[in-house]
C-alpha cells in the first residue's frame, strides 16, 4: 500500500449494477455479492480528493444549471472547467437561447471567468 501513496495512485470505488431476468436471479444475485464490511477499507490518504475535484463540481453545477433551465437544450453544450475558467462549447439554435446559456452559467458561484464558444446553429 505504501507504494501506492508514493505513485499517487487514485482510489477507486466499484459499484455492481445489471439486469436480471427474474426475481430468483436477483435474489441469488444479492447473496452471492460481498458485503460492504467484507470489502478491504481505503486508507485516509488515499481517499482524499486532488484539488482538481473543485474544477469537476463547478463544471457539473453549470451543466446542472443549464439542464434545468428551461429551452435550453443542454445536451448539445459541453462544459469545462479550469481553476474558476468556464468554457462553453457548441450549438445553440438562436443567439437568444446562446445568451441564456451564457448568463445561466455566470451566475453560478465559482465562475470567475467565462469563455463563450457557443455558436448558433444555422
Amino acid at each position: 500500500m505504501n507504494a501506492l501513496r508514493g505513485a499517487g495512485a487514485v482510489a477507486v470505488a466499484v459499484v455492481f449494477a445489471g439486469c436480471v431476468a427474474c426475481q430468483r436471479e436477483g435474489d441469488r444475485a444479492a447473496r452471492t455479492a460481498p458485503s460492504p464490511s467484507a470489502l478491504p477499507t481505503v486508507p485516509l490518504a488515499l481517499r482524499t480528493l486532488p484539488p482538481k475535484i473543485d474544477d469537476t463540481q463547478l463544471a457539473v453545477r453549470v451543466k446542472t444549471a443549464l439542464v434545468t433551465q428551461v429551452g435550453i437544450d443542454a445536451f448539445h453544450v459541453a462544459v469545462r472547467a479550469r481553476r474558476g475558467t468556464v468554457t462553453l462549447e457548441g450549438a445553440a439554435p438562436s443567439a437568444t437561447v446562446a445568451r441564456e446559456e451564457t448568463e445561466t452559467a455566470r451566475e453560478i458561484p465559482g465562475v470567475e471567468r467565462l469563455v463563450n464558444h457557443i455558436r448558433v446553429a444555422p
